[in-house]
């Protein structure tokens, strides 16, 4: 709850509500640490969130990328439309995103107001 939540903001495109939190790192192990631990939590807690989507950007800034986890029905559809690439069950790998505010919220939004 404490990851998820430490830098963590909602948005809307439409009727969808949505949240993005953000965890940047210097250290692509921690990353993989975080990430197994944070994709149960959000799929057992996502409900609590109060949100339709939920995303957490887990940022390697030494590689410049996201590994993007998610939940929530249609997240995986807006992230594939948005990126234009292949997600796997709730996560991808988006090389060269590391802004929220800038890369993921312009390109969810577009993807989400498209339905």
């Amino acid at each position: 709850e404490e990851i998820l939540f430490q830098d963590f903001k909602k948005f809307s495109a439409g009727d969808v509500t949505f949240g993005v939190g953000q965890i940047n790192s210097m250290d692509g192990e921690e990353l993989q640490a975080i990430e197994s631990g944070m994709k149960e939590y959000m799929r057992t807690h996502f409900r609590e969130i109060q949100s339709d989507l939920v995303f957490l950007m887990l940022t390697d800034i030494l590689s410049n990328s996201t590994r993007l986890l998610f939940q929530g029905t249609g997240a995986k559809e807006a992230v594939e439309e948005a990126f234009h690439i292949k997600a796997e069950e709730n996560s991808v790998v988006l090389p060269d995103v590391v802004s929220r505010k800038k890369q993921l919220i312009p390109a969810l939004v577009m993807a989400l107001q498209k339905d």
